[in-house]
């Protein structure tokens, strides 16, 4: 969701307002998940501070009763919550994209195809670019911080989600959570933009 400022990579939704709650910390290896508290904890402080979406660009194996409350809280309040679907290449979908009323990314290529790494699930489910992004460098896990790399994985394609929703919010301000989940998802086989929904 980078700003349009001439500078680096514009996200999918400029005009949106931004809101950080990390729910990862930096170490030597790479980045630490904080936990299912914190994770939950964040969601509820996001919803308090006026999101009208959440990114979760992340998932994990089971059930979690904490987090499936946190997100039942921002759904109850009209937030689109969108999450990774995973990386497993399977048809599973991790926690939290696996709670109903979650908008799961599923990876694809440019023109729909999903990515053969990506969870998918049984439902409709956008396929968004996830494959190959050209994106900013972290500076985490070793890597040298600054320039430009190619990722790919569900954890990449669930913010251009989230963007897409964020989108539809600043076009159509009446929109809640839900109407922009069926929006999202009815739109069938067309194109828009970077987004591929089928």
């Amino acid at each position: 969701m980078a700003a349009q400022n001439g500078s680096g990579i514009v996200g999918a939704a400029p005009d949106a307002r931004f809101l950080s709650a990390a729910v990862f910390q930096p170490t030597s290896a790479g980045v630490q998940f904080v936990g299912s508290f914190d994770a939950a904890r964040a969601v509820v402080w996001s919803v308090d501070a006026g999101a009208k979406v959440i990114n979760l660009s992340w998932g994990s194996f089971g059930y979690d009763p904490l987090l499936k409350a946190a997100t039942d809280y921002a759904l109850s309040r009209g937030v689109t919550v969108v999450a990774a679907a995973g990386n497993t290449g399977r048809r599973e979908r991790q926690q939290p994209a696996m709670y109903p009323g979650v908008l799961a990314s599923v990876a694809g290529d440019l023109v729909g195809n999903r990515a053969s790494f990506s969870s998918s699930g049984y439902d409709p489910t956008p396929i968004t670019p996830g494959l190959d992004l050209l994106l900013a460098r972290s500076g985490w896990g070793g890597q040298d911080g600054g320039g430009y790399a190619l990722y790919s994985g569900t954890s990449f394609s669930t913010p251009l989600l989230a963007g897409g929703a964020a989108s539809l919010l600043t076009d159509w301000h009446a929109l809640l959570g839900l109407a922009v989940i069926c929006a999202v998802i009815g739109i069938g086989n067309l194109y828009i933009g970077a987004f591929v929904y089928k």
